[in-house]
């Protein structure tokens, strides 16, 4: 909806440089989440928003941001590359060893000297836990979050768990805390559950492991990157395996049904770009939140 928004105002807009701040989109941080936020904005706005909205293509301006020297830190560096060289066969501008420190509704600031027009700024850089653990008698991490022992309590306070964002829990293997990700919390907590369960029987607490079967992430436009056991490809197959590994991760078989058919639908038929709803700070009377999109632009219009 916000990016439509914009669309709708670009169309209208005379002044070049408020032009250009409307179409810039700067995504913090080039994890999985980033690449993928950049990758399906790219082609929304590609294969749908300019079909609609006759604006200049070449004011149109995708940045993801990296503070690393290379994208995906967590995937091999040559699917990484790979992966990286496809965003920027696309347009998006990949700026690396760079950090964002400072942001606000219409700019962006890039290390302390760049001032980037924009009025989209997406956060995908990580998460901080919550602030009330610093209030906490318990050992931190740099990042802020509890250490834990492999059972995943605080060890000055055993009858205490931690898990998820919260937590720091050192992968004895690899010599370095688990990263903070979705699959890692969820195993998290099933493990603490089965801990607490286990002192209140009196049995022995069992430690923490978590095993990578494999990263994936989508790039849109039919590619997806994959390393699955130690394979390591990408192309159709991966974004057939992509979509796969999501619907597989659905609970019941309503919803899979559901995703399969939208899956299906929206091969078929271009996707619906109605703007839903338009912000209480913008609304004003009907003439004023129509697009004035002439006639025979082919513009759609919201209300």
């Amino acid at each position: 909806n916000h990016v439509i928004r914009l669309f709708e105002q670009a169309v209208v807009e005379s002044d070049p440089i408020r032009r250009r701040q409307l179409l810039t989109f700067v995504v913090a941080g080039a994890g999985p989440c980033g690449v993928e936020l950049a990758a399906e904005l790219h082609h929304l706005i590609r294969t749908a928003l300019l079909k609609y909205y006759p604006v200049d293509p070449s004011e149109i301006r995708i940045l993801l941001v990296s503070k690393g020297d290379r994208i995906l830190p967590d995937f091999g560096r040559k699917l990484a590359e790979t992966g990286q060289k496809e965003l920027m066969k696309r347009g998006i501008d990949v700026r690396l060893n760079t950090r964002v420190t400072g942001a606000s509704g219409e700019h962006v600031e890039l290390n302390d000297q760049e001032i980037i027009p924009t009025r989209t700024p997406i956060w995908a850089a990580g998460v901080t836990p919550n602030p009330i653990l610093a209030l906490l008698p318990a050992p931190k991490s740099k990042q802020g979050g509890i250490v834990v022992d492999e059972f995943l309590k605080i060890p000055e306070f055993p009858e205490v768990y931690v898990i998820g964002d919260g937590a720091s829990v050192l992968d004895r293997r690899q010599g370095r805390p688990y990263p903070a990700l979705a699959p890692v919390a969820i195993r998290q907590g099933i493990r603490a559950a089965g801990n607490i369960m286990n002192t209140l029987q009196g049995r022995v607490r069992e430690p923490f492991r978590f095993d990578f079967t494999g990263s994936i992430v989508g790039l849109g436009c039919g590619m997806a990157l994959v390393n699955l056991l130690g394979i390591k490809f990408h192309g159709r197959l991966g974004w057939w395996l992509y979509r796969m590994a999501y619907l597989q991760r659905l609970v019941s078989f309503r919803n899979k049904a559901s995703l399969a058919l939208t899956l299906a639908l929206n091969a078929i038929f271009d996707r619906d770009i109605s703007c839903e709803t338009w912000p209480e700070s913008d609304r004003g009377t009907d003439s004023e939140r129509v697009s004035p999109a002439l006639p025979n632009s082919g513009s759609p219009v919201t209300s």
